[in-house]
C-alpha cells in the first residue's frame, strides 16, 4: 500500500490513524501488506507519482504484482479504508 502523504495534510493524518487502528485490530494486514509512506512534498512530481497518476496527497494506492487493486483519494472513512486493505487478503 502506497500512502502519498504530506505532514500538513489533515486527510493524510486521518488515513494514517485509521490504518494504524486497523493494523492493531488485525495482524493479518501486516502479514499480507507492505505499508509505505510516500512523502508528497518530495515525491509528488517523481516518476512513481506520474506513473500511478497520483495527482494529490491523501491518495492511497493498493498494488499487487505491479497491478492496481484499489485506490482512495482523500477518504478517511474507516469502512472504505478497511475495504481497500481487505482486497489484499
Amino acid at each position: 500500500l502506497l500512502a502519498f502523504a504530506s505532514d500538513w495534510c489533515s486527510s493524510c493524518r486521518g488515513q494514517e490513524n485509521v490504518i494504524k487502528e486497523l493494523r492493531a485490530d488485525d495482524e493479518a494486514y501486516d502479514q499480507k501488506i507492505t505499508f509505505m509512506q510516500v512523502d508528497w512534498n518530495i515525491l509528488g512530481k517523481a516518476p512513481v507519482s506520474k506513473e500511478l497518476k497520483v495527482r494529490r496527497q491523501g491518495t492511497l494506492v493498493l498494488l499487487k504484482n505491479d497491478l492496481e487493486y484499489g485506490r482512495l483519494v482523500a477518504r478517511t472513512d474507516r469502512a472504505l479504508i478497511k475495504s481497500l486493505l481487505d482486497k489484499a487478503r
